[in-house]
């Protein structure tokens, strides 16, 4: 791991540490240990083949309602990697009543019957659960709307079903990568999202299986979902053309130094008409004054012009470079149901936040734990170790998106 991308994990885990001491709106983490015996997907929990991972991480709240109010029917999730694939253990005591499919063959997913929603940002470029000045959100306040993710759904129907891209046995999927929004798929990760069978995931890896009743035996779920997931299918674009430079004070077509020069040369005047929509002189934000926040503007976005890229973060092989994280990465990760329970819990969510939306920061955070035997060199730091260190050696850390 590079010192850059320790920094920044390190100053996210910090940032969770001093979260989680409110009591609302943390930001969780999951430890995903590292197996050599993985689990057969099949929908079905043999005896045995899940006992390597951490404890199962339930506890979910409900999206949309206050932290308090307790997800109602013990959603919770295990997982698991090794060097292709990451493994996913879901299981659910929904007692509302799973429906049965209604169209064989590859449907496009309905969001008005149960489904279950994952969101995975391998950060690659260090953004997690930050803003576009690279601060974390802060606590209370409302949830970002600039995140990098893909987010994978599907419906969850009685019976068993294994389900590939290709042949979803009557399942919908819905696949997008988003890139600093919520919606849409930036990251050419499925071309158009949630359409029959896109292109960005024919032939790939992906497969879920399950099996959902709503007679379950005592003491067993009503619903279970095994996952795997190949990280070469997380394989959305590693860079998109970047936005139109937003801080292009002269109008070149360009945010360089000359931009600078007129926003040095203006700071504190008072230019054109605040939240008018229009670029006057350098007042970047619209506010109606030259100011710092015009000159934070400028140093987001430096050197972007025609041409210019920006990184998703998304890759989770680099483009081919390496096989999936290393031990101790840091991904985004959260998981939520969707219920026809509007009454009583409709949006049971792990990692609770105090907006509308699911894909939406904070997000939760997988901790990739390193192989049995691999020794203490290949662990991560604790958390609050880490951005204690950072702290002490560093000090005030400001980070930029590249361009």
């Amino acid at each position: 791991m590079t010192l850059r991308r320790w920094v920044l994990t390190a100053v996210t885990a910090m940032a969770a540490t001093a979260s989680s001491q409110s009591g609302a709106q943390d930001i969780r983490n999951y430890n995903v240990n590292f197996t050599s015996s993985p689990p057969t997907i099949d929908g079905t929990v043999s005896p045995g083949e899940w006992d390597s991972a951490a404890a199962e991480a339930g506890d979910w709240r409900e999206l949309r309602k206050d932290f308090s109010d307790v997800d109602e029917d013990n959603n919770r999730f295990r997982i698991l990697y090794d060097t292709s694939n990451l493994y996913i253990l879901y299981e659910t005591d929904y007692d509302f009543g799973f429906l049965d499919e209604l169209f064989p063959g590859n449907p496009a997913i309905s969001f008005g019957e149960e489904n279950l929603n994952l969101y995975i940002d391998p950060n690659r470029d260090g953004d997690l659960n930050t803003n576009n000045a690279g601060d974390p959100v802060p606590a209370g306040q409302s949830t970002d709307q600039n995140v990098d993710g893909y987010q994978f759904a599907f419906n969850q129907y009685l019976g068993t079903h294994v389900s590939t891209d290709a042949d979803r046995d009557g399942i919908g999927f819905y696949t997008e990568a988003h890139v600093n929004t919520p919606f849409g798929d930036q990251g050419n990760w499925n071309q158009g999202g949630n359409t029959v069978e896109g292109p960005g995931l024919s032939g790939s890896g992906i497969v879920v299986a399950q099996t959902n009743t709503n007679s379950p035996s005592a003491g067993q779920p009503s619903g279970i979902a095994e996952l795997v997931i190949p990280f070469a299918d997380l394989d959305a674009d590693q860079f998109i053309p970047a936005p139109a430079p937003n801080a292009d004070y002269n109008g070149d077509g360009n945010q360089d130094a000359a931009d600078y020069t007129l926003w040095r040369d203006t700071f504190g005047t008072v230019v054109g008409n605040a939240g008018d929509g229009l670029l006057d002189g350098a007042d970047g934000n619209d506010d109606g004054t030259v100011n710092e926040a015009d000159y934070d503007l400028w140093v987001s976005g430096y050197g972007r012009g025609d041409g210019a890229v920006l990184p998703t973060g998304l890759n989770a092989t680099d483009g081919g470079a390496r096989s999936g994280p290393e031990a101790g990465e840091v991904w985004g990760f959260n998981i939520s149901m969707i219920t026809r329970d509007a009454a009583n819990n409709f949006l049971p969510i792990w990692n609770w936040h105090d907006s509308s939306s699911f894909a939406l920061w904070p997000h939760g955070m997988l901790t990739f734990q390193a192989a049995p035997g691999a020794g203490a060199g290949s662990t991560a730091p604790e958390p609050a170790g880490a951005a204690l260190a950072v702290i002490a050696g560093l000090g005030m850390l400001r980070r930029r998106r590249r361009s």
